[in-house]
């Protein structure tokens, strides 16, 4: 199997764009195309010079540009009234594509594209809680209708952020939120009331803050090899030599942040990335310790 997503051309550089006519992908960048090759990822009219919006009823793709088009093709890219100075709104009830501008409609042709209520009037935000769109507008709704399309609390005042745990969507605002609901939509850290994003110690979502999150274990600040075991690890270190080591990892408990880089080039002909490096006595430090930098946690002690 080879990499299909986020292939590049064989000098390495670039994404393919330029293939065969009728191949599926392109295969070479502008710099590597043979003689023959098309740009097949933004295909051109055949007059080379824009993309083509043209074509007949029912081709799949565009194939001539506003210049080069028969009499016969039509705007497929971006579909138009059959007058041609306008796009399509209108239709018939059960149409899946409007096909008339508003000046053009004919009798029984509703707005499809923007859908009203009964009475004409508004855009339908209220329906049944079952109903695939909104039906109707807030002074047609029938009994039992209720928004659908910006829910609000069973109070009808607020935008709804507290339900229960488990919950698929929030069910009531900060006044009218019952014993034993949280805030769903803003969920906070349960130590230290951050916003929450990331799983507790039995991997629920969005229960602690990056920070408490890692503290159980349950989510890492950062990518293999900036650990803060490694963090302490030099600090221990330092303190054995007598002095600072610039270039290594630190880790910010107060920030969660990272700082340092790893050293690349020290050996002549070599590429080495340390952990960490002494000028002073020219050691280089690769920190494994009793996990391979803290992730994945089943690795061998």
């Amino acid at each position: 199997m080879v990499k299909l997503r986020g292939t590049r051309c064989r000098c390495g550089r670039a994404q393919p764009v330029f293939g065969m006519p009728g191949d599926e992908r392109g295969t070479c960048c502008s710099k590597c195309k043979v003689e023959g090759m098309v740009d097949i990822k933004h295909r051109r009219c055949k007059c080379g010079r824009t993309q083509p919006r043209y074509g007949f009823a029912g081709d799949a793709q565009a194939s001539c540009c506003s210049h080069c088009k028969d009499e016969r093709m039509t705007d497929i890219v971006e579909r138009r009234c059959r007058c041609g100075s306008a796009r399509p709104s209108f239709g018939f009830a059960h149409d899946e594509q409007s096909s008339c501008c508003v000046k053009c409609k004919l009798d029984g042709m509703v707005d499809i594209r923007n859908p009203r209520c009964k009475c004409g009037k508004a855009q339908p935000s209220f329906g049944f809680v079952n109903d695939a769109k909104p039906s109707c507008c807030s002074k047609c709704k029938a009994d039992g209708m209720a928004n659908v399309v910006s829910p609000r609390c069973k109070c009808g005042r607020a935008i709804p952020s507290f339900g229960v745990a488990g919950d698929p969507r929030p069910t009531c605002c900060s006044k009218c939120k019952e014993e034993g609901m949280m805030d769903i939509k803003s969920p906070r850290c349960q130590i230290c009331k951050k916003l929450a994003s990331y799983p507790d110690a039995a991997g629920r979502p969005k229960q602690l803050c990056a920070a408490h999150s890692a503290e159980v274990g349950a989510h890492t600040l950062s990518s293999p090899g900036r650990s803060r075991i490694a963090s302490k690890f030099f600090d221990a270190l330092e303190t054995e030599l007598g002095h600072e080591m610039p270039f290594r990892y630190r880790f910010d408990a107060e920030t969660v942040t990272w700082s340092g880089k790893e050293v690349a080039g020290l050996v002549a002909d070599r590429n080495l990335q340390p952990d960490a490096y002494d000028p002073k006595s020219g050691m280089m430090v690769e920190f494994f310790g009793n996990y391979y930098h803290g992730f994945p946690p089943e690795h061998v002690q």
